[in-house]
């Protein structure tokens, strides 16, 4: 009943925002003609695009059927991985489609600079997350999960799958990030065909490997194969001129990169709060996310990755 009322809530905020802006939500008889007719050709191919996350992980989860407890762990990992995912990937590519389509209609050359933005800002705060996730993977499961029948081992277990997802994390969003360039060209297919083969990939690495690595085999097949996925975009993309990666927007996330990998490292040697109950997991957990996100913040400004203006402006675009 709780996700049947926050559904019901969400909606009811949307249409109190609809209604805020003067449109009208009465029904009506839309008469079949072109515009119909290209929106449902578009369609299709465009839901199995945007969902292929998803039907992969329920792929796996099929697989995963076959060992005792596999569902239970990949779920509680997919859980975890899902908010950064739609947090930050679902939210910019939501952003940045009617821009991008804006802007391909003026035709003003503004296009390659709104997915360059979006692309800095989703790998500003992806980054750290996949990092984070990998590294503190077992002491947030182990925080918010073990208790009860949920046992030392069951962490450890779903830390594994979740160190898997978050390999695949930055992957997971540039697919969110690249989709719309196509999407605000009509062209829903590209994608479609991509998600194809990311679920090809998926399937085949989930059946060769599940034997012999149980679950993790499954994560880390849905990782690679959304990096299938990206890369088979970027490439696409480079073809067709979409997207040029300049030497200044390479170096930034190489930089990026660079700040992660240190505050991973950080987190991984820093010595943990004694201690086997509740208080004394959430107190270590608590200090080295905020000790992690202060070192990262301090790396990318100091590298001149971004500057404080930027992260003021991105909060301002986000309230």
């Amino acid at each position: 009943f709780a996700i049947l009322f926050s559904g019901l809530l969400q909606a009811g905020i949307v249409a109190w925002g609809v209604a805020r802006a003067g449109l009208s939500l009465r029904l009506r008889f839309i008469a079949w003609g072109p515009g119909i007719k290209d929106f449902f050709h578009l369609l299709g191919p465009g839901i199995l695009a945007g969902g292929v996350v998803q039907i992969n992980i329920m792929a796996g989860g099929i697989i995963a059927s076959f060992q005792d407890g596999a569902r239970a762990h990949l779920y509680y990992a997919d859980r975890l991985y899902q908010f950064p995912l739609g947090l930050i990937g679902v939210a910019i590519s939501v952003v940045l489609l009617p821009k991008l389509t804006a802007a391909l209609k003026k035709n003003d050359g503004s296009a390659p600079g709104l997915v360059d933005e979006s692309l800095i800002t989703a790998m500003f705060l992806t980054l750290p997350a996949a990092f984070g996730l990998a590294v503190l993977a077992e002491p947030i499961i182990a925080t918010l999960f073990e208790h009860g029948r949920f046992t030392a081992q069951d962490t450890a277990a779903t830390a594994a799958a979740l160190i898997g997802f978050a390999a695949g994390l930055p992957a997971y969003v540039l697919v969110k990030i690249f989709s719309p360039s196509f999407f605000a060209r009509l062209d829903t297919r590209t994608p479609m065909r991509l998600a194809v083969l990311s679920m090809v990939v998926n399937i085949t690495i989930s059946l060769i490997f599940f034997p012999i690595h149980g679950h993790v085999a499954i994560a880390w097949a849905t990782a690679v194969a959304s990096m299938v996925q990206a890369a088979g975009l970027i490439i696409i993309m480079w073809w067709r001129n979409y997207h040029q990666w300049r030497p200044a927007l390479v170096m930034r996330l190489v930089k990026l990169l660079l700040a992660s990998m240190v505050m991973a490292m950080l987190l991984f040697f820093l010595p943990r709060i004694a201690g086997g109950d509740w208080l004394a997991r959430f107190l270590d957990l608590s200090l080295r996310v905020g000790l992690g996100v202060g070192v990262f913040v301090v790396m990318v400004l100091g590298l001149k990755v971004v500057r404080v203006s930027d992260i003021s402006r991105w909060r301002g675009h986000s309230s």
